[in-house]
């Protein structure tokens, strides 16, 4: 929801044009700092998302995919 909500398109994806720390996002999202950093990690792995710089860049579709 967040990067439907207020991510920028960008050709690989979509960047949320803020930093935002794993507590910040886990408060947003209705969660903890700890699951938030432990599926960051995963989507990670699985090639979904990436950091460049302090920006979060998700690389795929908003709603396309579920954390398996």
């Amino acid at each position: 929801l967040l990067i439907e909500e207020y991510g920028e398109p960008i050709p690989q994806g979509y960047r949320l044009p803020y930093p935002l720390t794993h507590a910040q996002i886990g408060s947003a999202i209705g969660s903890t700092r700890v699951t938030v950093t432990r599926l960051m990690g995963r989507l990670r792995q699985q090639g979904a998302i990436t950091i460049e710089g302090d920006n979060l860049i998700c690389l795929i579709q908003p709603s396309s995919q579920a954390v398996s």
